[in-house]
């Protein structure tokens, strides 16, 4: 398991180390890692010092206790989760450092271990460049809760771009290595698997504002999805920031393998609201349905291409005014909310996705008030397939 954080006010050089004590049981954190340390300067107003290890020796489906040296709090996760019902993951991208509505209700689902994993669809904290990197301190500090409890795992949006990225690329440092085992020479597109899942993550953005080569890119993503092996993971899950349909950005030509290599679910942000999006089979991704789902559109079974949902609304500085009205074309769009909330991704099993977006809080359009609506699920579906 990788273990990153970040210390501020604090110039450090790469022989700094950290200690970071773990164990399976809170008192008896028996086993030490020493994080490295590397100063992160670029656009910052204060010095910020990151360190990243790895916890070693982990047994599958156990709970582990960790702390960090300097910080009192203990933090605990499960490795390699299997847990009973099916591993659930958050989703959900866009959120700022301001405007955080969905944050408190992310923090209590983390602490009381909701949560096997976080999946982030890029732009975060409106932007972590901002006065001198305070934004995005604070944004971490807002989100330790949730990060430190299960593994994070996110894509760049366009909020990331500034200095090629590098914000994102150096607090996100481990990616790296996960891209490396995959055969990506890029931080910005890398795959894991997961439980009973195949994940790509992939840069919308290189088509934009770069980053690297998109057609590195493709060609990655051509030998990575025809590599996997989908008796050990039978699902195959994209993230990115953006559906190709969502303004310049246009990666659709992705799309044919996607449907080549039968992915699942593409999970996007970037509009900030809740979408859900019926594959079709069009080229364009956006007038042709697949008559693949029931009466009441809750159940979509052995669909030719894949599911679309946009989770861009936890909240964030930009919609203070009004929610950002994007929305997929109506001929494939069969739920949307302008609301403030996130997703539950529950894998069940290897035929079975449930997707439920809960609504966190309540937004009166017309007065700007809130109103607390946590735990309940605005939207629910499942995919299902036979073959």
């Amino acid at each position: 398991m990788h273990v990153a954080f970040a210390v501020d006010n604090w110039r450090c050089a790469a022989t700094d180390k950290r200690a970071v004590r773990y164990g399976t049981e809170a008192a008896k954190l028996t086993q030490t890692v020493y994080a490295t340390g590397f100063a992160y300067t670029a656009g910052m107003k204060k010095p910020v010092c990151l360190f990243d290890g790895d916890m070693t020796g982990l047994a599958a489906n156990t709970r582990y206790f960790y702390t960090v040296e300097g910080n009192a709090e203990v933090y605990s996760f499960v490795n390699a989760p299997a847990r009973e019902g099916g591993n659930v993951y958050a989703v959900f991208g866009d959120m700022g450092a301001a405007n955080d509505v969905s944050a408190s209700q992310l923090v209590a689902e983390a602490k009381g271990g909701v949560f096997d994993m976080i999946l982030y669809s890029g732009d975060y904290a409106y932007d972590f460049p901002s006065y001198g990197g305070d934004v995005g301190n604070e944004f971490m500090r807002i989100l330790a809760p949730v990060a430190g409890r299960a593994p994070w795992m996110g894509v760049v949006g366009n909020h990331e771009r500034a200095n090629n990225f590098s914000h994102w690329r150096s607090r996100f440092f481990g990616y790296k290595q996960v891209a490396a085992a995959s055969g990506s020479t890029n931080p910005l597109w890398y795959p894991f698997n997961h439980g009973l899942v195949h994940f790509v993550c992939i840069s919308s953005e290189v088509y934009s504002f770069g980053g690297g080569s998109a057609a590195d890119q493709h060609a990655w993503l051509a030998k990575d999805l025809q590599s996997v092996d989908r008796s050990a993971t039978p699902w195959v899950i994209a993230l990115a920031h953006k559906d190709p349909w969502m303004d310049s950005t246009d990666y659709s030509v992705l799309d044919p393998l996607f449907r080549k290599f039968h992915v699942d679910l593409l999970l996007v942000g970037h509009a900030h609201n809740y979408q859900r999006i019926v594959p079709n089979t069009s080229p364009d991704k956006k007038t042709q349905p697949e008559a693949c789902f029931n009466s009441d559109k809750s159940v979509y079974t052995d669909c030719a291409s894949y599911m679309t949902v946009v989770a861009g609304s936890p909240g964030n500085w930009e919609v203070e005014a009004e929610p950002d009205t994007t929305l997929a074309p109506s001929q494939i769009l069969h739920k949307v909310s302008l609301q403030y909330g996130y997703a539950h991704l529950t894998v069940v099993n290897a035929t079975t996705l449930l997707y439920q977006w809960e609504e966190t809080k309540q937004r009166d359009l017309t007065t700007g008030q809130f109103v607390a609506r946590a735990g309940a699920f605005f939207d629910t579906f499942q995919i299902t397939k036979k073959r």
